[in-house]
């Protein structure tokens, strides 16, 4: 009991009672929603900050992201490498306990989350982490804040330092705003701790092993260490014979050798480009090869202004989508050759998709009978005007679907004939708007059908 004879509010009680305040209207107007704050909010990079009156949107990119819970937010801070300083985290705590729900969560990129804060609390929250030191955290269209693992600071494994290079990125390139999120990673060898396969761009540290003959006993430890059997004994003497295409470039036989016959020619990063996970996975395809330290910032530099150039007019493009187009790999490989030289990779692919959802084609026999969705190409909405814009350039197709949807009536219909190229930007564009999209059907030469209600 307090010492007021109140009976103390536990957590799982306070966070029982706020499933029932869920904001019902959150999904269809968030983008039109705005909430006033009386804190600067982080625009992109080179803007002034925002304030007063602001939409979800720009709050979330902000690092203030919307819950489900009226008026609730969570606060992500900025936590580079996932490096964390103890002052940091007993002001993260004391956020939480004052302002949220008593917990922090550990985002999946390594950044602290404070969830539940009032944004009438924002001003307290982000006073408290900044007294420590902390910054709230971009997300959004933007370049999002490096991940890293230990790297060879201490880890055994470490071949290259991911924390020094992850503070230098985050430095020149944190907060810079583009057509979707970016994010760079950096793992300090092939156990990719850090996913750089799954990054936008992804830096895994390598080394490249060299053998000397005179010092070498043949005891054929090398050979044993090797999990990748890219060194195996000669019969005779045990010497190593090396097969460069299976190694991993992971260094286990230099740490291995007890005569040091095998060292690094070379260390340095293996470039990735083009990957993401969610709903659609990629792996990014390698780009570049042991390119040392001194030249990642310019590589990043390459890879945001092709990025940049490339996807104008496309939309909200991830930078692996643009890599599928025809040549697009080839152009972003000639922008990056004046940078890396003969570390160049020139048979780089377009980034490959990981199929997760290759599902039987016949239904589960507990859905024979039920009340199922339309099937593919049908919609069972009624419509009341088609529109096609097909051919149309940017701002075109919007511009005739806003004069269609203005002249109808509320709850009323458009189908809207459109194709692959304006299919993101319009979408976009009519939710902005305040409408909804109740149906979506692709075509088989490629078009694309939305139906849209009317609100």
């Amino acid at each position: 009991m307090a010492d007021d004879g109140k009976k103390r509010v536990t957590v799982d009680e306070k966070l029982r009672r706020t499933k029932v305040t869920i904001d019902r209207s959150l999904e269809e107007h968030a983008r039109r929603r705005e909430v006033k704050v009386d804190v600067p909010v982080e625009a992109a990079r080179g803007a002034a900050p925002l304030g007063g009156s602001l939409s979800f949107d720009q709050l979330k990119s902000g690092g203030y992201i919307k819950q489900r819970q009226k008026d609730l937010f969570t606060v992500r801070c900025r936590c580079p490498g996932g490096r964390i300083p103890v002052a940091w985290l007993r002001a993260v705590a004391d956020a939480a306990e004052q302002y949220g729900k008593g917990y922090v969560h550990l985002s999946f990129r390594q950044s602290l989350e404070v969830p539940y804060v009032s944004h009438r609390d924002f001003p307290a929250v982000t006073g408290l982490l900044a007294g420590a030191g902390a910054r709230v955290a971009t997300c959004g269209p933007r370049v999002r804040v490096p991940t890293a693992c230990s790297g060879c600071e201490y880890n055994p494994n470490g071949l290259t330092d991911t924390q020094a290079m992850t503070q230098l990125v985050d430095r020149e390139f944190f907060g810079e705003e583009y057509y979707h999120k970016f994010k760079i990673s950096f793992s300090g060898c092939p156990i990719d701790c850090a996913r750089t396969n799954e990054m936008d761009l992804g830096f895994q540290g390598a080394a490249y092993p060299v053998w000397s003959e005179p010092s070498c006993t043949g005891c054929t430890i090398c050979s044993k260490a090797c999990l990748e059997g890219a060194i195996v004994p000669d019969p005779s003497s045990g010497a190593p014979q090396f097969d460069s295409a299976m190694c991993l470039y992971c260094a286990d036989c230099i740490r291995a050798c007890p005569t040091e016959s095998w060292k690094a020619g070379a260390t340095g990063w293996i470039v990735r480009v083009g990957g993401r996970h969610g709903r659609h996975p990629h792996n990014g395809t390698v780009v570049a090869r042991l390119v040392p330290d001194s030249m990642v910032v310019s590589i990043i530099r390459a890879v945001l202004d092709w990025y940049g150039a490339s996807g104008k007019g496309k939309g909200r493009t991830r930078i692996g989508e643009l890599l599928k187009a025809p040549g697009a790999m080839q152009a972003l490989l000639a922008k990056l050759e004046p940078v890396v030289g003969h570390h160049l990779a020139r048979d780089a692919r377009a980034p490959d998709p990981i199929v997760i959802h290759d599902y039987p084609g016949a239904e589960p026999a507990w859905v024979a009978g039920a009340a199922a969705a339309p099937r593919h190409g049908e919609s069972r909405a009624v419509i009341h005007q088609t529109l096609d814009v097909i051919g149309l350039t940017c701002p075109g197709p919007f511009a005739e679907v806003k004069a269609a949807l203005d002249g109808m009536a509320g709850g009323l219909k458009l189908e809207v004939i459109v194709d692959d190229e304006n299919l993101a930007t319009l979408s976009k564009s009519i939710k902005e708007e305040g409408h909804r999209i109740v149906g979506t059907d692709k075509f088989d030469d490629g078009r694309f059908r939305l139906v849209v209600e009317r609100l």
